[in-house]
């Protein structure tokens, strides 16, 4: 069973992401008024100011899955749904978690919604966004 300690633990993971998140739609927002200029030099700049903020995401995704994979698998599974479902199942104790994944995915739907106008606007028909992805 999941105890508040997992919870909380959880719930301070994705707070970090989040913070993690708002930097970076900051300079996501930044990029993308050097790209309306079509400043070169801050675009570079930009660019590369964004990738702390990914690496860190990265590393909180990583411990979040750390946390869920230490668990026994009921309760790792359990977790890893809180975590990753839209509509999680029930589970006791976890509102307050999921309400912050759920803000948490918002912010990230609305980086990624304005990366993908700046890739497009920039690179067009090679942007990122148009490439062919790969069957799983």
């Amino acid at each position: 069973m999941l105890t508040p300690e997992h919870f909380s633990r959880a719930m301070a993971t994705e707070k970090a992401m989040y913070r993690a998140l708002t930097d970076l739609e900051e300079l996501t927002g930044e990029l993308a008024q050097a790209a309306n200029r079509n400043d070169r030099v801050s675009l570079r700049m930009y660019l590369s100011l964004r990738q702390e903020p990914l690496e860190q995401l990265a590393q909180h995704k990583a411990a979040l899955d750390r946390q869920c994979a230490s668990l026994p698998e009921p309760d790792g599974r359990m977790l890893r749904e809180l975590l990753n479902q839209p509509s999680p199942p029930a589970c006791p104790g976890s509102e307050e978690l999921v309400r912050q994944v759920a803000r948490t995915r918002a912010l990230w739907e609305r980086v990624v919604r304005a990366d993908r106008q700046i890739s497009l606007k920039l690179t067009g028909s090679s942007s990122f966004y148009n490439k062919e992805k790969p069957a799983l």
